[in-house]
């Protein structure tokens, strides 16, 4: 009789990958338990399943490569620094993603027991749970206008979620992404219903929040699957159609109080990404490492009399806010002031190469991902609130998957 084990094996760790995916919409500390339970389970099947055997190299393992690298660059530009603040230890934690991810990717297979079913409905549930969680706390104060709920939300979601509207935006983005991959590779209509749904519900909550980014993240996304669902039904309408989608989407963007010209010209990020590119042009090669490269922007920020009311703002909300939490609110920036044109280049590869290195439906799904994760990239920084282990394990995913009979 053949063992049950191997199989046995392989749905804990669905079931363990389940788990963490819904605990995603949390900040770090409330995804420990899964983080243990999901690694143990991806261990456990690993060596039970035999994941490591019969791996031959391709064209995809250059994405995984060069993961690893971006991470290993810390530990090789930091031999070269007289350094060893607490900046550099909280970013070797903050991007493990990149190293335990690369490494898994060019070692390993991934459990084919894990559908995109699996990571549809799990993401979904847990977006409308916490959007119905955070509309029954808004609620309570009676707000009258739009305006007063983005008033009120951020600290609604501070409470209720612990968490930031970077986090929130990027989990429910995914969740709008992974949704229509699996209306897409759905052929029966009903399976649709629940996710357009959920899709439409999220929307709207993003249209409330007052993030920009995801908000627009979300339009562009939005415009996307309506022309590509379009085209694959009605070929002829594509043009007027999505002429109609982008006015209405542009009326909705323009009630946004965030995108407004007055918001836009206040922005503190013109700042520092300037301190930034000043810091960049002193070492545009090799950039000044992981720690000195922190401490050096660090310095230059609290110094400018042009941000100081800006980090002010944050220190009397905090008055012991850690002034290492200061980021370049850019991943690309940011890079370059550790790595330099190196740096740069590196974490372009990353985002460029899933998509470059993969074919069928799997490269137009990956993306939306690099989408999602790629412009977020442009106002925000891996040490910051962006969702790294989120972004890799969707990239490990997808290449690693197969989707459909297609593939």
């Amino acid at each position: 009789m053949k063992s049950i084990l191997p199989t046995a094996v392989e749905w804990i760790n669905v079931l363990s990958t389940i788990y963490l995916l819904s605990t995603f919409i949390l900040p770090f500390n409330y995804q420990k338990v899964a983080l243990y339970v999901y690694f143990a389970s991806l261990i456990v099947d690993i060596v039970v399943n035999r994941r490591y055997k019969g791996l031959k190299w391709h064209n995809t393992k250059y994405v995984f490569a060069t993961m690893a690298f971006f991470y290993a660059a810390m530990w090789i530009w930091h031999l070269f620094e007289d350094c060893n603040a607490q900046i550099y230890f909280h970013s070797t934690d903050t991007r493990l993603p990149f190293l335990v991810f690369g490494l898994l990717g060019l070692t390993c297979a991934i459990n084919p027991k894990i559908k995109i079913s699996h990571i549809a409905y799990t993401m979904l549930v847990t977006s409308l749970i916490a959007i119905g969680y955070l509309t029954y706390k808004v609620t309570e104060h009676q707000p009258t206008t739009i305006e007063e709920i983005r008033t009120i939300l951020p600290v609604i979601r501070h409470k209720a979620l612990h968490t930031t509207h970077i986090g929130l935006n990027q989990y429910l983005n995914c969740t709008i992404a992974i949704c229509f991959v699996y209306i897409h590779e759905k052929r029966k209509k009903w399976n649709a219903i629940l996710p357009l749904l959920g899709i439409l519900i999220i929307y709207i909550s993003l249209l409330l929040n007052e993030g920009r980014a995801g908000f627009i993240i979300a339009n562009i996304l939005i415009w996307l699957f309506i022309g590509i669902t379009i085209h694959q039904y009605k070929p002829k309408f594509l043009i007027p159609s999505l002429m109609i989608v982008s006015i209405a989407l542009l009326c909705i963007a323009s009630h946004h109080n965030r995108l407004n010209l007055n918001e836009l010209v206040k922005e503190p990020r013109m700042y520092v990404w300037k301190t930034s590119i000043d810091i960049i042009k002193e070492k545009p090669i090799l950039g000044h490492g992981v720690c000195l490269g922190k401490e050096l922007f660090i310095e230059r920020v609290t110094n400018n009399k042009d941000l100081a009311e800006f980090w002010e703002h944050w220190y009397l909300l905090d008055p012991d806010y850690n002034k290492n939490r200061f980021h370049c609110h850019n991943a690309f920036l940011e890079s370059a002031v550790e790595f330099g044109l190196i740096g740069i280049i590196i974490t372009l590869l990353m985002f460029l190469l899933p998509i470059v290195f993969t074919k069928n439906k799997r490269q137009l799904y990956l993306s939306f991902i690099i989408l999602i994760f790629g412009i977020q990239a442009m106002v925000e920084s891996f040490t910051a609130h962006y969702q790294i282990f989120l972004f890799c394990w969707l990239i490990y995913f997808f290449i690693n998957t197969k989707l459909s009979e297609s593939d």
